[in-house]
Formats: structure tokens, sequence, C-alpha cells
């Protein structure tokens, strides 16, 4: 009965139902998503209980893995934990019939999967005296196998020797190395991996270290032993530390996730306030209906539940649907974030979608009770003549505005943030960044001993990878190169000169060095500034071409060119000077744009990588370049391959992807305080209707009516647009080390931001000012 009821009133029952399903969706989505990323327990056994040991570099601040003799060491020495597993991430070139690939997995001993509570799907898991063998993901055995239940006992041909597929991994096991987590394929036995120098190396540091704390012990103990044992080793070159596995990834994410968590929070109270604001509305118009049901007879208590029964309804149907959004918004949103590994849940959790509907469907109860219990302590002939003196109109109409106020200043603190994140991003991505990157591609080729026996024999490849490339369809011109660009960590070295002050404990300026052929500055555009570049036959020759940044150390652009310099173990002399290219995105420091670029020739290594001008489909010119490639040197993989489009794109990612949010949020919330300011509007043009008819009736202008409501809308506008500025003066300094390229634009986007507020001001303002313009007198009094 409540629905036929509300039925009749289709557009207030649409939009509280409207607010309800966005309210409980937005909040379930983001708060399932940041408690199982940044505060959930991982999802293994014990995952509370699970912790990570690095090595730490003291002076740069990061962590680094441990080496095999260290964390050997550790397994014997700490008390505190009761299992301790070394994980090394595995790169192997596997051969396909499509050609050799390089995959990525982990290597791993048979108590890695008991720490973790891992029961193979197919096959077994590893057992202590297993060499050559591998196990496959769920992933991969699709993906590449086409889940082929006859998949164990196939031998995978490797550039480690052959490996004897023995299991398959379950479908929601994505390992623990956390960079590569989601791509992960294959996994292999520790030692059969590792190399015996490898295994005896203490400076090589390439191993995850995973732990379980003993039963009782606390995390600081574990630490503070942890902190002892390498202090007691006397090794300054790895100082240990122990923490909570998960916590190096998500230091990145808990500004942002904390960040999201209130904004959504927000959005659950807009939603409420809008479904309150709605329903006290509705609530308001009925107390004539309520009046006359108390004369007939009615008792109090049925009153109130009639009064309940629509509130309760649009909340149910409202919350049903939010659930519904909520179950598809958590794993699309979880996309967003590509910092989250593989292994972190994206279903959504119920405790979040009954916390939104319970807050939703109080406010509701409380919007549809109240006018209920007004109407109860109202005089029936007073409800019934519609007089203006009804007991509690103006305390409930300043309540009302109140909170239309608020919707209003929230909204427009929201949207000029958004315009601040949406000009930033604009600049970011428009940044010139020095080299071109329109319709580049980008691929590296690994070359494999079988297919270039000799190193002595790289010349003469890289000119038949260059032929071969330059046949392929779509493809206009070709550079050789290493390594990669676009690139933002590049192979940094120490550059010393005459002149030059060294930086980085003194061992000299530290550069990044690019091998490049002669046709690298001309493919991707970078402007030659003096000198000349390199020639096609200048072959191994000592020379460099330096950047701009470089050529100013060096005494400036004319003079550097001639200068004889020394580039990690080579001496070279200056022939050229190019244009400072940001090969790291427009975020790069300032500091990493020193560039130092030698012939290929003179730095020959076995991974190549291909910068590639060409026209048509990306992916198809990168698959027919792979093909070509695969022909060329069949055991050889191929791997980075996307456009510098898409290479960009990613690192812009985090940036697009909060200002898409931003964006979202001030979208929802305007068109939410948008509501509000109709339902407010609406209610007075509908408990003022008599007035309405008598000014009329008296000669009163209906422009003039509609006008009146119309201002209205517009000073209550105005009124928390004035609010929502102030309020987005912390927002700014909140923002600060988001934005890029603001300087000078804040008033323009607060402008912006502002008049689209007013627009939607001004068109849900327009009902019911059109509304009041069309009363009729004669009917309006009639009705009364």
């Amino acid at each position: 009965m409540a629905l036929v009821r509300l039925a009749r009133y289709h557009h207030l029952t649409l939009a509280a139902v409207a607010c309800t399903a966005f309210g409980v969706a937005a909040f379930s989505g983001f708060a399932t998503l940041v408690w199982n990323a940044l505060l959930a327990p991982p999802p293994f056994p014990d995952g509370e209980r699970l912790v990570r040991v690095w090595s730490w570099d003291a002076e740069g601040g990061g962590r680094e893995g441990l080496s095999y003799p260290w964390a050997a060491e550790l397994e014997r020495r700490l008390e505190t934990l009761d299992a301790l597993e070394p994980v090394a991430p595995a790169r192997l070139v596997i051969a396909t019939p499509e050609g050799s690939r390089r995959i990525e997995g982990e290597a791993v001993r048979p108590g890695y999967f008991r720490l973790l509570g891992v029961r193979p799907h197919l096959g077994r898991l590893f057992a202590e005296d297993d060499g050559a063998v591998a196990l496959l993901s769920h992933q991969a055995w699709g993906a590449r196998f086409a889940f082929d239940p006859g998949i164990l006992g196939r031998t995978l041909s490797s550039d480690r020797g052959p490996l004897s597929v023995v299991g398959v991994l379950p479908p929601d096991f994505f390992g623990t190395v956390e960079d590569d987590s989601g791509e992960l394929e294959l996994w292999l036995p520790l030692d059969g991996y590792l190399t015996p120098e490898e295994r005896g190396d203490s400076a090589r540091l390439r191993l995850w270290v995973l732990g379980r704390l003993a039963p009782g012990v606390e995390l600081a103990a574990a630490a503070a032993e942890t902190e002892a044992f390498a202090q007691n080793a006397g090794d300054r070159r790895q100082t240990l530390r122990l923490e909570p596995f998960g916590a190096n990834w998500r230091e990145g994410l808990r500004q942002g996730g904390l960040l999201l968590v209130v904004a959504a929070t927000m959005l659950l109270a807009t939603a409420g306030l809008d479904v309150g604001v709605l329903l006290l509305a509705r609530g308001l118009e009925r107390r004539r209906e309520v009046a006359i049901r108390l004369a007939l007879g009615a008792t109090p208590r049925r009153v109130l539940a009639l009064a309940l029964s629509e509130p309760l309804a649009v909340v149910a149907t409202g919350g049903a649907l939010g659930a519904a959004l909520g179950l598809l918004a958590v794993p699309k949103l979880a996309l967003l974030f590509p910092g989250v590994p593989a292994y972190v849940s994206t279903r959504p959790d119920p405790r979040f979608l009954l916390l939104a509907f319970v807050v939703l469907a109080l406010v509701a109860a409380a919007a549809g009770a109240a006018p209920a219990l007004l109407a109860l302590r109202t005089q029936a002939r007073d409800a019934l003549s519609g007089g203006r003196g009804v007991v509690g109109d103006a305390g409930w109409g300043r309540a009302w505005r109140i909170a239309v106020l608020s919707q209003l200043a929230l909204s427009a603190c929201l949207a000029i943030g958004a315009g601040l994140l949406v000009r930033s991003f604009h600049n970011l991505a428009g940044h010139p960044l020095g080299f071109r990157s329109r319709d580049m591609l980008r691929l590296a080729l690994f070359l494999d001993d079988r297919d270039v026996p000799d190193d002595a024999g790289l010349p003469a490849a890289f000119a038949e990878i260059r032929r071969a490339s330059m046949g392929v369809a779509g493809v206009e011109e070709v550079s050789l190169l290493w390594p990669t660009v676009p690139i933002r960590s590049p192979a940094r070295l120490p550059l010393h000169a005459s002149g030059v002050a060294a930086t980085e404990r003194e061992e000299g300026l530290r550069v990044g060095v690019f091998a490049v052929d002669h046709a690298f500055f001309e493919i991707l555009e970078i402007p030659l500034l003096a000198g000349r570049a390199f020639e096609s036959t200048e072959a191994a020759r000592p020379v460099a071409v330096v950047g701009e940044s470089v050529a100013r150390l060096l005494g400036g652009t004319d003079r550097a060119v001639g200068r004889g310099v020394r580039v990690g173990d080579h001496a070279v002399q200056v022939v050229g000077v190019v244009a400072d290219a940001m090969f790291g995105g427009a975020r790069e420091d300032a500091d990493h744009r020193y560039e130092v670029y030698v012939p290929l020739e003179l730095e020959p290594r076995r991974v190549v990588s291909l910068a590639v001008r060409s026209h048509g489909d990306p992916q198809v010119v990168l698959g027919h370049l792979a093909r070509s490639l695969g022909a060329l040197a069949p055991y050889s993989a191929v791997d980075w391959s996307d456009s510098y489009s898409a290479q960009l794109a990613e690192w812009n990612g985090d940036a697009r992807t909060l200002t898409g949010l931003a964006a979202g949020f001030a979208a929802a919330s305007t068109l939410l305080a948008g509501a509000a300011l109709a339902g407010l509007l609406a209610g007075g043009v509908t408990r003022r209707r008599r007035e309405y008819a008598l000014r009329l009736a008296l000669g009163a202008s209906p422009l003039g009516l509609g006008g009146g409501i119309l201002a209205a809308g517009a000073g209550l506008t105005s009124a928390g647009l004035a609010l929502g500025w102030l309020l987005a003066i912390p927002l700014r300094r909140l923002l600060e080390r988001e934005l890029f390229g603001i300087a000078g634009g804040e008033l323009a986007s607060g402008l912006t931001a502002s008049a689209a507020l007013l627009v939607v001001a001004v068109l849900v303002s327009l009902p019911p000012a059109l509304r009041a313009a069309r009363t009729h007198p004669m009917t309006a009094l009639r009705d009364e």
C-alpha cells in the first residue's frame, strides 16, 4: 500500500529512491575497497600475523630485498617468528608456438604454500627434492592452455631448461610479490632457480622475505629482535626492518584511501539529508490528510505507522538497488587503483551495506515521523484551514533551509576542488615533454644466446633487427636504443668533467645514460641545439651527445661541444647538444633531467628496445612486429610492448583516477543538492498555495510570483557558494601536492564550478516557479 501511495508522487519518490541507492552504493563500495586494501588483514590464514622483513636503505629511505645468506641466517636466529620463507621474483623466457615470450612468477620453497594455506587446484605442490618443475597460475592455465586437464606432466621449454608442470594453483591465488601480483604465471623451486653463485652472494639483494609471528609474540618484539640481529651482525650495508605484511604498498594508498572514505561518508550524509528533505516535504504536504484521519477517529499509533510506511518503503527499494550497484561497483572501483595487489579481495562487505542502509532508514524514519508528530500536536481546524500559524512551521522551515544550505555549501566546495583537479590533470596531460609521443610504439627484444651466440655479433644483429622491423606494414621509421623510453628510472652513472661538482657521495654528477642509434633524435623529434647528432657510420666511437641541462654544467651549449668527459667507465667527447627530454613524464624531478647519449654499439647489450614511428592500429602493428622479430630470433623474447601514449597515460593514472573520482563526487553532490533545493522550493509552493491564490486574486503578477521562487533559489544557492568558497580554502591546501601547473588558475576553476552550480540551481527552481505562476485562484481557494 505504501508503494501504491508513493506512486501518486512519482517524481518525489524516484528522487528519494535514487538518493538512497546512490548513498548505499557509494558508501559501501568505497568503504569496502578501503577496508580490504588498507585495514583488513591479508586474506591468508593468520593474516594478521604475517610480516615482511626488508633490508633498509638508511640514506635513501627505501626498501630492498635480502640476500640469500641473510635470509638463511634470519631463519636460524629469529625466535619471534615461527615461519620464514624467502621469495625471489622469477623471470623466464618460455617458448610457445607464437614465439618466445617473457613471463613472471615466483621462486619459492615448499613451506611458502604451507605458510599461506594454499592447496593445489590440480596436481600437487612442490616437494623438498623437486628440481626442474613448475606450478602454473589458474589464469595462465586458462589463457595459455585452455584449461586442458592434461597439462600435468607437460614440459615447458624455457631459457632455464625444460620444466615439467606438476600442478595448477587455485583461481584466487595471485602470489605475494606485490609489484607483479595479477600477472604472475608460474612458480619454481627456489634453490633450483637461484644459481649457486646467487645463493652465496651476500650483496645480491633480491629476496622478498615473508614470515609469521610466533604465537603470543607482538609485532614490536619481533621488529626489535630483527633490528638487534642486524646491528650485531655489523654489516652496515643491510639495516633490517620488520613490518606487517602489505605495509609497503599500503603507505602510498593510505592518505588517498582515507580521503575516499571521508568523501564517501560525506556523500552518504548528503544523500541522507536529501532523502530526509524529500520525505519531509512529502510529510508536510500530508498534514491535512493526517488531520482528517484523526478527525475521523484514527489512533495516533495508526497515524505514525502510516507515516513510517512510506519512508521505509523508499529506503527498502533504494537500499536494494544500492546493494546491487555496490556488488557491481566494488570490482570496478578496484581497477582504478593499480597499486592494490591482486590478492586483495574485491567482494563487497555486507557490513557496510547494512550500515549505509541503517543510517538512511533512520533518517527516513525521522523525516516521516516528524510531520506526523507535528500534526498530532496541531489543532484539526488549523490543519484543515491551511492556516500559516500551524505549530512548528517556522522551525521546520529554518531547519529545512539550513539542511539545504549545508548541501549547497558542500557541493560548492567539492565542485571547486574538482575544478582544480580537472585543470591540473589537463595541464599534466598536455605538458610538453620534449619528445614525440604521438604515433610512437615501443617493444623490447631480449636476445638469447641461441640466436646471437657471441656478443661480438650484437652490432650485426641490431642491423638485422632494424631491417626486419622496417619491412613490417604500418612501420614508418625505427630506432634502436637501450634502455627503453619513456622510462622513469634509466641507468644513472656518474659523470666526471672539470668544473662539474660531485653531488652524490663524491662520485660525480649522476646522469641518465641512453645508448641510441643515429635515427633516435630524428624519430623522437628532439631538437639539436649545437654540434651534431650521431652518424650511421659512428659505430662504437667514444663520442656523446648531451642534454641542455648537462651542457649548462659544462659551460654552456656552445662550449660543451668538443669537451671530454667520463661517463661511468667510458671516456667520451661531446659532439652535440640536444634539448632536454622528460622521459619520466611531466612530474619528473628537475634533478633527473640530466641525459647523456652514447652510440648503441658503445654499450652493446642483449636487451634492445625499439622506438617505432607508425600509422594504423597500434596493437596490430605491434603484433606484426612481434611476429617478424620472432621469425628473425625465435629464441628471443619480446616484452615491454605498448605505445608511448599508453605508458604516459598509465603514469598519469593516479591523477586521472583522483580527478575522475573528484568530478564524480562533485557531480553527484551537486545533483543531490539540486534535488534538495527543488524539494525545499516545491514544499514551500505547496504550503503557500492559498497565499499565492489570494495574492493573484488581489492583482499580483504570475511572473512576479515565479520570479520570487527563482530569486529565493538563487539567493540560497549564492549563500551556499559563499560558504563553499570558505570551505575550499583548507581543501586547496590539502590538494597542494596533487596539483600541477595551477598557479593563478584557482579563480577561473572556482568561477566555472560556481557557474555550474548556479545553472543547476536555476534549472531545479524552474518547475516550482512555474507551478507558483500557474496557480489558479479559484481552484486553489476551492481546494482549501
